[in-house]
């Protein structure tokens, strides 16, 4: 290197973007709170679905508050989002049990879970109830997405109390043994 190339390049110092400068600027303590930040996101991303159901519960609750008539115009003066998200908050959280039971991580699964079909909004009659729907589904009709997933947490449901009922005989069973 020229005697001329060392003082440009002590006065200037090293390019952006060059190798020397890149090594140094990533420290160990920057690495860290990337990795911070990272899990900060994967925990908030967990979090979205509980969040947005006590949303939609303290949304039903101010509902009831502003009284019928009302509510349009007081979310369009007091919420920072949309009235159909806020819409899409209040069904999650009529729909918590479905919700919580299917282990859903991120909201937008949970909103396609609890969403109805075309059809079913449609649809005047109220919805099927979960022993209709298992009785159309042993006649092997052909079911909704969101009709199985009903029929899949009620299934569930049976199992558990089935299991429950037997355990407790077991018990009993078990214990009139162990008397005689």
């Amino acid at each position: 290197m020229s005697t001329r190339s060392k003082l440009i390049s002590n006065v200037v110092g090293t390019r952006p973007g060059h190798a020397a400068s890149l090594s140094n600027s990533i420290k160990k303590n920057e690495v860290s709170e990337i990795n911070l930040l990272h899990q900060s996101i994967v925990q908030d991303l967990s979090n979205a679905v509980q969040s947005a159901i006590l949303i939609g519960e303290k949304l039903q609750e101010q509902k009831k508050l502003v009284g019928h008539g009302k509510w349009e115009q007081w979310m369009k003066e007091n919420l920072e989002f949309s009235d159909s998200t806020a819409k899409r908050y209040i069904r999650l959280s009529e729909n918590k049990q479905l919700v919580n039971r299917s282990s859903m991580t991120d909201l937008n699964s949970a909103l396609k879970l609890i969403s109805e079909t075309k059809r079913d909004e449609k649809d005047i009659t109220p919805a099927e109830t979960p022993i209709l729907i298992y009785k159309r589904y042993r006649a092997q009709e052909k079911l909704s997405t969101r009709e199985r997933s009903i029929l899949k947490e009620y299934l569930k449901g049976e199992k558990e109390k089935i299991l429950l009922k037997t355990q407790k005989k077991i018990s009993a069973i078990d214990s009139d043994i162990a008397n005689l």
